[in-house]
């Protein structure tokens, strides 16, 4: 096709597009409708995947090293501390110790996940907890009696599991171990995790916790690292010190994301498909009514020597045209919302929730959606094409 037929193939579509504000107007909406809505849910599927992350690796920070066997403690722990400083690319890590234990409040006894041990400044270098904090202070080593509880356990202790009813700050309980000794300790402050298991314990000083219970001692180390992207390499340096420990990432631990996401997967996928076939049918709808709508037009044209290459290209560039500005629009529409949400998250018990903005889904999106408006223009193109001006006349088409 000629530079020239081709203009002239785009001037024709421009006015033929024109010539019907309200059906371009009606168009363009809904097919904006099904585009933001696909980008919206390829936007949750990353918002949903990044709120799960952040709440693992700001519990577990990157790497975890735990006892090897059926061992409740870390005994070699000074050999994995000399191996862990000699690692470049290790920037802090938190010894922890935990305890079974349970919670007397008035009248009520509630046995938590579990009670654990740290020290407050490596846990704030390696981890968020000592930053979730959403009422009183996070536990200190001068206040030994001072307990941090978990936003699920202090729900649970008051009165049911999540009928936010809290304990105060404050308050004191007592709490009993399975060795059975039993301690007065005051409620210092609340931390929301933003991840389900330590929104379950109750936190302690490392040595308070001991002093308790020592049978789990140094029974778990997380690891953070300079760089992130070098997760499995730094594993592997570790496991090759041969320090007969466990040593596992964030993710291998939080296995559940996984699960959360193929199940999110499935709705997002099935979402984003309904709206590809909407917008195939939208577009074939509206251009096949068109065609009907010009058949003598068509026909004039046709008869003037237009070649059934010209009439396909006439009709795919208006689906075109359509989709470009519908998906601008959708677009808009889209960002508004995204917006709204990184202004405004929904705070859940797993996290804050954002959708996520991702540039490659962005242009996968946009080839898709195009690709899908295009192809719902060919059948009737392909039917167009077919017009002939004597057919017409005679009204047999």
């Amino acid at each position: 096709m000629s530079l020239n037929r081709f203009f002239v193939l785009v001037s024709y579509a421009f006015r033929d597009v024109s010539k019907s504000r309200v059906v371009l107007v009606l168009t363009v909406i809904s097919l904006s409708a099904a585009f933001a809505a696909m980008l919206l849910s390829t936007s949750i599927l990353d918002g949903f995947k990044q709120t799960l992350v952040d709440g693992a690796v700001g519990w577990l920070s990157h790497l975890v090293i735990a006892p090897s066997g059926d061992r409740n403690s870390i005994k070699n722990v000074d050999d994995v501390v000399e191996a862990l400083n000699s690692i470049e690319n290790v920037e802090s890590f938190s010894i922890r110790s935990y305890a079974m234990i349970s919670i007397k409040y008035d009248d009520r006894t509630f046995i938590p996940y579990r009670a654990m041990g740290v020290n407050e400044f490596n846990e704030g270098e390696t981890t968020s907890l000592p930053y979730r904090i959403t009422s009183g202070e996070f536990i200190k080593s001068s206040k030994p009696k001072n307990a941090v509880f978990g936003i699920t356990l202090a729900d649970g202790v008051k009165e049911e599991e999540f009928d936010k009813k809290i304990i105060e700050i404050g308050e004191k309980v007592e709490v009993s171990t399975t060795k059975g000794k039993k301690k007065d300790y005051k409620v210092a402050g609340i931390i929301d995790a933003k991840t389900f298991l330590p929104n379950l314990i109750m936190v302690l000083p490392k040595k308070e916790l001991e002093k308790l219970d020592d049978t789990r001692k140094n029974s778990e180390i997380v690891v953070r690292l300079k760089d992130p992207d070098k997760i499995e390499e730094t594993k592997e340096l570790i496991k090759n010190k041969n320090l007969s420990v466990s040593v596992a990432t964030w993710h291998e631990k939080s296995g559940f994301i996984d699960d959360i996401i193929t199940a999110v997967s499935f709705i997002t996928g099935l979402i984003s498909k309904l709206m590809v076939a909407s917008v195939f049918l939208i577009t074939s709808i509206v251009i096949f009514i068109n065609v009907l709508q010009k058949r003598k037009q068509l026909g004039i044209i046709k008869s003037m020597g237009a070649s059934n290459r010209f009439v396909v290209g006439i009709y795919i560039f208006e689906a075109a045209i359509y989709s470009v500005l519908s998906y601008t629009l959708g677009f808009l529409i889209f960002m508004l919302i995204h917006f709204y949400s990184i202004e405004n998250p929904n705070p859940m018990l797993i996290g804050d929730f954002r959708t996520a903005f991702n540039f490659n889904n962005f242009i996968n999106s946009l080839i898709i959606l195009i690709a899908a408006s295009i192809g719902g223009s060919i059948v009737p193109a392909y039917v167009a094409a077919k017009t002939n001006i004597v057919d017409v006349i005679r009204g047999s088409v």
